[in-house]
């Protein structure tokens, strides 16, 4: 019966890995695709924001 909760122990930790694993790529996809700009670039400071390359 011990062995059986160590096995256990593992999937939950594999699970809780792989949820992790998930959350870190779709993290690193909105960090990634998303880019802080500030301005124009015509001098004229019209605050900051982030954009979406693909679209601008």
């Amino acid at each position: 019966m011990h062995s059986f909760s160590l096995f256990s122990k593992a999937l939950s930790d594999l699970a809780l890995f792989l949820r992790l694993l998930r959350a870190a790529e779709v993290l690193r996809w909105v960090v990634g695709g998303w880019r802080w700009r500030c301005g124009d670039g015509d001098g004229v400071g019209d605050g900051c924001r982030w954009w979406w390359p693909e679209t601008h």
